[in-house]
């Protein structure tokens, strides 16, 4: 209990002690039947049926009721952890409590398979909820949700893995080089949409766990632990890979790549890798490492001889060991249904995930190489934990999800206020107004009115819907987040123009009788500023995942003529999609080009840069693949105009594209996107140029 955050009210910890228990009500009503039934004359045994009929019927009564409210208390508290509910909607402690008096009143009936208590104690169902424990299922709900569509979509396991891991890819972009790291939940990941690649593995094994699958981080034998190695800020890969256990094989993905290990049935001839490869046919060809060798001088991190013994670390976290969570999982059912309860130990006659791991190497490893990975407890931990400067940053990127906001001018301070309430809107040409009192307009004012109600936190709810897979609700939601992006300047309201002339001093009035103008407030500006940037960005990843790779390329390109001269937070991704978008059309020659120049605009140490260069080899290859035979003139031009292979490595991002595609109407710009209106090549923050970025 000692590493459990103890973030629970007093009142849900002793309630239970006073509380009159609804099993002592049903036993006090049946006896109070019976005595009643005792006062009677016993002058036949029918009046002596009837007492009995009628303490069998109080006490079913009294127990029906018992249960309707241990029905109440449990789905409350259940529709509290929604997604869509938990800490937006609905308070994290109000779902705590909710919890505990349904454990209190109703949890021990439950208890029957729990596992056997830790510490002997026989009343250890009474074991309080916490604010982790109920993350926890909100979590795993979202993680569930967020895979759905892959594995409806998908026709094989080994398809699904691949899809969820493509998915968590674009979910979680990596951090810039040099951006702090900041400890994080999946949930928070998630919701952000920035880590790094550790933050990749947790919520890979996250999805994978919701479809069915086990995962475990894979590492040379002898090396370092797999933990935050801060890659966001060293500039250095991890040794280190994912692995799924799959029909007694060890898929191999890498996070840090973003790339699964490609098998030895991959021709390079498809926008992203569809078949990874085994751990048992890495260790025994190097030349599929060797496929992510930038050049003799920048190979791949791992070779063949790494993977031969290696030490493997069970992606979980101890949440899903603890007995009080099995019990709310035998309740998530139907559209609730989530997994939030897979044990280590064995339980009930069913292998528990430390042997199924032990057992599924195929001779790779030993018991004695099988370990639980630590990051996820400490990440937990370290969250709730947060201090100083990673407060402040937490804070700021959570920021954009408190608004966007509206503003109003009080007329009292002379100053902009977050607009709070609700508007009624004269449709005859009046001017707005606020329903000061809190009731609402007489039925003469109903007909030339509107009601217009503020939406508070339009960003989070547009983000859960997107993670929930509601892609077209959440498009709707993001245009109008980015609808109420705020003006640096705000005009005052007509009715305050004089007295704000008269409210300024002298040298500061402006000449004229042009209207007045009051500076935006800075924390609204910039909260509704970055909501309006993330809500564009994401409005091309949710096109792009409903498969209409054409609207998302244009979002992006819009996203980077807007945001790519030092503003944007998520310049290098919105590239990089915009670039797949391009090869997920077949359009190679333009994405070549496109992430090309990308790569080229990285620093030579970013951790990211060799994912993009491999990515150009990749659709060259396909580019190449594309192309149809050509004759024997042909091909003597074509090798009197090919490039040498050190030229090749390295073609210049102003090349145009040597491809067959059926886009004549669209050539790459200066940036590699087919938009004349593009922007120069994008300046994220790693890139080389020393210009400093801009501040919204």
């Amino acid at each position: 209990m000692s590493s459990r955050a103890g973030v629970y009210s007093l009142r849900s910890r002793f309630a239970a002690a006073p509380r009159v228990r609804l099993f002592d009500v049903a036993c006090a009503v049946a006896l109070s039947a019976i005595l009643s039934a005792g006062c009677e004359p016993s002058s036949s045994t029918s009046s002596g049926g009837a007492a009995s009929k009628a303490g069998a019927k109080a006490e079913a009564s009294a127990a029906s009721a018992a249960d309707a409210r241990c029905q109440q208390l449990l789905s409350s508290g259940l529709d509290m952890m929604k997604p869509e509910n938990l800490g937006i909607t609905a308070q994290e402690q109000q779902a705590v409590d909710s919890l505990n008096n349904w454990a209190a009143d109703c949890g021990k009936s439950t208890a029957v398979n729990d596992p056997a208590p830790k510490n002997g104690n026989a009343e250890a169902f009474a074991d309080l909820y916490d604010l982790t424990d109920i993350e926890h299922v909100r979590n795993c709900w979202l993680v569930k949700q967020l895979g759905a569509g892959i594995l409806k979509s998908q026709s094989t396991d080994l398809d699904r893995i691949v899809g969820l891991f493509d998915l968590c890819v674009r979910t979680v972009a990596l951090l810039n080089s040099s951006d702090p790291v900041l400890a994080q939940t999946p949930y928070e990941a998630m919701v952000v949409g920035r880590g790094t690649a550790e933050d990749r593995a947790w919520l890979f094994g996250e999805l994978l766990r919701q479809a069915g699958f086990d995962s475990v981080i894979v590492r040379p034998k002898g090396s370092s632990p797999a933990k935050s190695s801060g890659a966001g800020s060293s500039g250095a890969a991890p040794r280190w890979l994912v692995g799924v256990l799959l029909d007694k094989q060890v898929y191999l993905f890498d996070p840090t790549l973003g790339w699964p290990i490609p098998s030895p049935e991959d021709k390079g001839t498809s926008a992203t890798v569809q078949k990874p490869a085994t751990l048992a046919e890495v260790a025994a060809q190097d030349g599929l490492l060797r496929k992510l060798d930038i050049s003799a001088d920048k190979k791949y991190r791992l070779r063949a001889s790494d993977l031969k013994s290696v030490q493997v670390e069970i992606i979980t976290s101890n949440r899903y060991s603890e007995p009080r969570i099995k019990r709310i999982e035998s309740f998530l059912a139907g559209n609730r249904s989530t997994t939030v309860y897979a044990p280590l130990a064995d339980a009930g006659g069913r292998p528990g995930l430390r042997s199924r791991v032990e057992s599924a190497g195929g001779g790779a490893w030993k018991k004695e190489d099988v370990a639980v990975w630590e990051y996820p407890d400490k990440q937990i931990a370290d969250a709730h934990h947060l201090e100083g400067d990673a407060k402040t940053l937490h804070e700021a990127y959570w920021l954009p999800f408190e608004g966007p906001v509206e503003l109003e001018f009080d007329p009292k301070t002379m100053h902009w206020k977050v607009s709070t309430g609700t508007t009624f809107k004269d449709l005859k040409g009046g001017k707005p107004g606020r329903n000061q009192g809190g009731g609402f307009p007489g039925q003469g004012d109903s007909a030339d009115r509107v009601e217009v109600r503020h939406d508070a936190r339009k960003q989070i709810k547009s983000r859960i819907a997107h993670l929930q897979g509601e892609y077209a609700t959440a498009v709707r939601k993001y245009l109008n987040v980015q609808l109420d992006e705020l003006p640096p300047a705000l005009q005052l309201p007509e009715d305050v123009q004089e007295r704000a002339r008269n409210y300024l001093p002298a040298d500061k009035r402006p000449k004229g009788n042009g209207p007045l103008a009051m500076e935006t407030p800075k924390r609204e500006f910039f909260m509704n500023f970055r909501a309006a940037e993330d809500a564009k960005f994401w409005m091309g990843v949710c096109q792009m995942q409903q498969h209409e790779f054409d609207l998302a390329e244009d979002t992006f390109n819009s996203y980077l003529r807007r945001y790519g001269q030092g503003v944007g937070t998520w310049v290098v991704q919105a590239a990089y999609l915009r670039s797949l978008c391009l090869a997920e059309s077949k359009k190679f020659a333009l994405a070549l080009v496109a992430i090309t120049q990308l790569a080229q605009a990285l620093q030579e140490s970013d951790y990211r840069r060799p994912s993009f260069e491999l990515m150009s080899e990749r659709w060259r290859t396909a580019r190449d693949a594309s192309k149809p035979p050509t004759t024997g003139s042909e091909t003597q031009l074509k090798e009197k105009e090919q490039p040498t292979p050190a030229r090749a490595k390295a073609e210049p991002a102003n090349a145009k594209p040597a491809g067959n595609d059926k886009t004549p109407e669209k050539t790459p710009s200066s940036a590699g996107a087919p938009s004349k209106s593009s922007p120069a090549t994008p300046a994220p923050s790693d890139a080389k140029s020393t210009a400093k970025p801009k501040s919204p």
